[in-house]
């Protein structure tokens, strides 16, 4: 967090805050949040969707939640298809045990959603439907608004 206060050039206009969100206690509303590469490494939808009501909670009405994970896809062949060609991709750039490693982690320690899971999650949580912003790979991100 001292790093961050350090480099950041936003100065007052930005608090930092390291504490689980369903703990965290702020003294106001914001106009917006961002979750990045968070909800994966949760384990179980019901976690989860504490996870996103805890955010949604601290949005004014109307606020944007954005937020990026990895995800499964509907189907089971286009799952098995994108993972293929992420191990690919990831090991054009490692040796191959170091890939081999890193997606045994992965495959261990990532807790995948399908997009109709999500998107009862999400509601569960109080949000409308989420919007799909980007998707490479296994990589997706969405966008919903607070209640």
């Amino acid at each position: 967090m001292s790093v961050a206060r350090r480099r950041s050039r936003a100065g007052p206009r930005v608090e930092y805050v390291c504490d689980r969100i369903e703990d965290a206690s702020f003294p106001r509303h914001f106009d917006a949040a961002t979750s990045l590469l968070v909800a994966h490494f949760i384990d179980g939808d019901a976690a989860k969707q504490r996870y996103f009501h805890a955010l949604a909670g601290w949005l004014r009405p109307d606020a944007p939640l954005v937020w990026a994970d990895l995800y499964r896809p509907t189907s089971d062949e286009a799952y098995r298809a994108l993972w293929a060609a992420w191990r690919e991709q990831t090991g054009a750039r490692m040796e191959a045990d170091a890939a081999a490693r890193a997606f045994e982690r992965v495959d261990e320690g990532i807790s995948f959603v399908r997009p109709a899971t999500l998107h009862q999650i999400v509601a569960d949580a109080g949000l409308p439907p989420p919007v799909p912003l980007y998707q490479h790979l296994l990589w997706g991100a969405w966008m919903s608004t607070a209640a």
